[in-house]
């Protein structure tokens, strides 16, 4: 399908929201099956991620991002709830704000700009975090661009050295009219620059 510039600011918006990124923000869709260390990777993800790049895997809104962060696992954790900071650190983010905070529940609203295929768009994203145990968040959409956002953030240490393995699974779902292969392509390679930013704000913070 050949996209025009005649699309509306509003469907722009729906694209635009995917690189919002999932705003660290009850229960996934993407559900954790069974628990992820580094070891029950395939080796060429450990290897892929001991050279310091991040792994993504899925497809049709779907994915799973992981990424080795020489950090210790409160400094990652702290940087994943900064809700108020988001926009000092992550792509895109121009402002992020916390809106409540019921418990262990907070509610996160985030406001990204950027340009898609020469449009500035401006997309605002309402996401509500549980929090557990200070090693998983799990988040869902309450407001804003997107259909369907869905998943969590997970910190897992790895024994015998200083450095974390950040998981992020995540299910993304573009409101109608938004061509879903476009909006899938933009949302999974937001993926790396997200996980990359979080990386080094942790191991500034360290």
């Amino acid at each position: 399908m050949k996209l025009t510039r005649t699309k509306t600011a509003s469907q722009w918006g729906f694209i635009a929201a995917a690189i919002v990124l999932c705003a660290i923000t009850p229960t996934p869709i993407v559900a954790q099956t069974s628990p992820v260390t580094l070891n029950t990777l395939s080796t060429s993800e450990q290897t892929a991620l001991r050279n310091g790049q991040t792994v993504v895997t899925g497809e049709n809104g779907q994915y799973e991002a992981k990424i080795l962060i020489s950090a210790r696992p409160d400094t990652v954790w702290a940087v994943l709830t900064d809700y108020n900071n988001f926009s000092r650190f992550l792509p895109n983010v121009v402002s992020s704000q916390l809106l409540s905070v019921n418990g262990n529940t907070k509610v996160v609203e985030q406001i990204a700009v950027r340009s898609v295929l020469g449009v500035t768009v401006r997309s605002r994203l309402r996401t509500e975090s549980r929090e557990n145990g200070r090693s998983q968040i799990d988040f869902r959409l309450v407001g804003g661009d997107l259909k369907t956002l869905q998943g969590f953030w997970k910190i897992e240490s790895v024994p015998g050295s200083n450095q974390v393995l950040l998981i992020h699974q995540v299910e993304a779902q573009p409101q109608p009219g938004i061509p879903p292969g476009i909006f899938y392509g933009i949302f999974k390679n937001s993926l790396n620059p997200t996980l990359n930013a979080i990386r080094q704000e942790a191991q500034r913070r360290s």
